[in-house]
C-alpha cells in the first residue's frame, strides 16, 4: 500500500477526490492496525499487572520496555500511548519495505545471471 503509485503524488489537485481509493484503503488500514496494537498494549497491561515481581525482570519483550517508559519514565523518558503505537508502526514497516526490497533485488540478480536462476531452480 505504501509503494503503491498514487496519482494524486503527481497532480495534488487531485488528492481530494481520492481517485484511486488510495486515502479511504489507508484509513482502512490504519484503523485495523490501531485495533491491533491497542489489543497488544491492553493484553500486555493486563498481564504485567498479574505478574509478580521477580518475573517481570526476566524476558522482557520490546512492547514491555515500552510500556513501562509509559509508566515509570520521568518527563524527558516518558512515552505516550501514541508514541508507542508510532513506534510499532515504524517497526513493521520498515520491516515489510526490507523485505520487498530484498525481494526486488534477489529477482533482480536471477534475471541477469540465468545460470544462478537454473541453479535455483533445481534446488
Amino acid at each position: 500500500m505504501l509503494g503503491k503509485a498514487n496519482v494524486s503524488d503527481f497532480f495534488p489537485w487531485l488528492a481530494r477526490f481520492d481517485v484511486q481509493g488510495i486515502a479511504r484503503r489507508a484509513k482502512q488500514l490504519q484503523s485495523v492496525t490501531e485495533k491491533n496494537f491497542n489489543s497488544a498494549i491492553e493484553k500486555q497491561m493486563s498481564e504485567a499487572a498479574q505478574e509478580d515481581e521477580e518475573l517481570k525482570h526476566e524476558g522482557k519483550d520490546f512492547l514491555q520496555f515500552l510500556l513501562e517508559l509509559n509508566e515509570h519514565g520521568d518527563g524527558a523518558e516518558a512515552l505516550t500511548l501514541q508514541q508507542i503505537k508510532a513506534l510499532l508502526t515504524d517497526i513493521v514497516v520498515g520491516g515489510t519495505d526490507t523485505t520487498a526490497t530484498i525481494v526486488e533485488w534477489v529477482m533482480a540478480e536471477l534475471m541477469q545471471h540465468p545460470n544462478n536462476l537454473k541453479k535455483f531452480k533445481k534446488n
